[in-house]
C-alpha cells in the first residue's frame, strides 16, 4: 500500500509519498494541484495520512481531490510510545507542534531536546528525556510580523528581517534590523533556556528555520530537520496503523 504523508499549513503543503523503498517529495498550495501532480506522474496513492489546521471545508476539499483514497487523520494523543504531552486538553494543541515534537522523539528517545518550528507561527517546546513535554511558547513568525509592520505603520514599508544588520540608516533598513533583533532574541532565549537545564540539542524546522538558525550562538546544538513534521507524522501513522 503506498501511503500520501501530506502537511497542510497556513500557507502550503508539504508531502511526501512513500511506495515501497521509493520516496518521492515536495511541495504544493491546494490539495487539487497534489492531486493532478500525482495523478500526472503516474504515482496515485492508495491512502492519505493528513496533518491538517484546515477546516472541515478544507478537508472535505482533502476527500474530494483524493477521491477513493484511504483516509487517516493525525489527531494529538496524550501520550504515545512514551511522549507525554503536558496539556491538559491535548486536542488544544496544534497538531504540526505534536507531529514536530514526536518526530524528535523517535530519533532521540530518552534524551532531552527541544523544538522550533518556524513557520506562519514560530512555536518553541521542550521534550524532556522520559518523554513528558514541559511546555513552550509561541510567537508570530515572520510573514506575520512583516504584515504588521505594513498594516499598522502609516508610510512605513516592511523589509526581510536581517539578523546580522547592526543598526539601520534608513527607515527599512531599521526596520529589517528590528525585525532581526525580535528573532535572533526568541533562539536566543530559547537557547539560554535549554542550556540552563542542559538540555543540549535544539531541533529547527518550518520554511524559515535556516533564517533563525543563523542565530544561534552555539550554546546547544541547533540542527536543521526541514521536514521534522512529515517525519512525525509518517512514524506517528506507522505506530498506529502497522502493516
Amino acid at each position: 500500500m503506498s501511503w500520501l504523508y501530506a502537511d497542510q499549513g497556513n500557507s502550503r503543503i508539504k508531502w511526501r509519498l512513500s511506495r515501497g523503498d521509493q520516496t518521492v517529495a515536495g511541495v504544493a498550495l491546494t490539495p487539487d494541484e497534489l492531486a493532478e501532480t500525482l495523478r500526472s506522474a503516474g504515482a496515485w496513492p492508495t491512502g492519505v495520512a493528513l496533518a491538517s489546521v484546515a477546516s472541515d471545508a478544507g478537508l472535505q476539499r482533502w476527500e474530494k481531490a483524493f477521491s477513493g483514497c484511504r483516509f487517516w487523520y493525525a489527531q494529538v494523543r496524550k501520550t504515545l510510545q512514551g511522549l507525554k504531552v503536558a496539556y491538559s486538553r491535548p486536542d488544544t494543541l496544534g497538531v504540526d507542534r505534536w507531529l514536530a515534537m514526536a518526530g524528535g522523539w523517535q530519533c532521540y528517545r530518552g534524551q532531552a531536546y527541544a523544538v522550533v518550528d518556524a513557520g506562519t507561527a514560530i512555536t518553541f517546546d521542550v521534550v524532556a528525556a522520559d518523554g513528558e513535554h514541559l511546555g513552550g511558547w509561541i510567537a508570530p513568525g515572520v510573514r506575520l510580523l512583516t504584515q504588521a509592520v505594513e498594516s499598522g505603520m502609516a508610510r512605513v514599508q516592511s523589509a526581510a528581517p536581517n539578523l546580522a544588520a547592526g543598526l539601520g540608516r534608513n527607515t527599512q533598513a531599521c526596520v529589517a534590523a528590528g525585525l532581526g533583533v525580535q528573532l535572533a532574541g526568541m533562539i536566543r532565549e530559547a537557547e539560554a533556556y535549554l542550556a540552563e537545564r542542559r538540555i543540549r540539542r535544539l531541533l529547527l524546522t518550518g520554511g524559515d528555520a535556516l533564517l533563525l538558525k543563523g542565530a544561534c550562538r552555539g550554546n546547544v546544538e541547533c540542527i536543521h530537520v526541514p521536514d521534522l513534521v512529515l517525519d512525525g507524522l509518517e512514524w506517528v501513522h506507522r505506530v498506529e496503523m502497522p502493516e
